[in-house]
């Protein structure tokens, strides 16, 4: 089976990543019309006595936005387990098991490995980020 083959019969996989995007861009982009029109609020209300408020809306928006892309790199890295599930199975088998989806395959094998499924993503997010960052000036030479 070629690469070719194996992206377009994965294509549910391919769709529900772009659909996991677009939730949570939308999700960060009515927070932050949220944060600003409470900003704009207290400015008004309180004119120059607001700027601790602000401050403290800075922080808050700060914190759930890094919540939520948390929870967008995590929710994409289990769709990500599922597909390589579903790819596997179809590079053994050539199908995924009869009366299931690939979408319905790839679930319940990363609620199978959940555990297993886990251990790769904090170290991924542990071992990547200060590497990075260390090598950013080896990349230009």
């Amino acid at each position: 089976m070629s690469i070719m083959q194996l992206v377009t019969r994965t294509m549910p996989f391919i769709i529900s990543r772009m659909v996991v995007y677009a939730i949570f861009f939308l999700v960060s982009f009515l927070f932050l019309g949220l944060m600003l029109g409470i900003s704009i609020l207290l400015f008004r209300w309180f004119e120059f006595g607001s700027g601790f408020f602000i401050i403290i809306l800075a922080g808050t928006f700060f914190t759930v936005l890094a919540g939520i892309r948390f929870a967008e790199r995590y929710f994409l890295y289990m769709v990500k387990v599922g597909h390589i599930a579903v790819i596997t199975e179809l590079l053994r088998n050539g199908n995924v098991p009869e009366g299931k989806g690939q979408l319905a395959y790839g679930k319940d094998m990363v609620k199978e490995n959940f555990g297993s499924a886990n251990v790769p993503l904090s170290l991924i997010k542990s071992f990547t980020a200060p590497s990075n960052k260390s090598n950013a000036g080896y990349a230009h030479r």
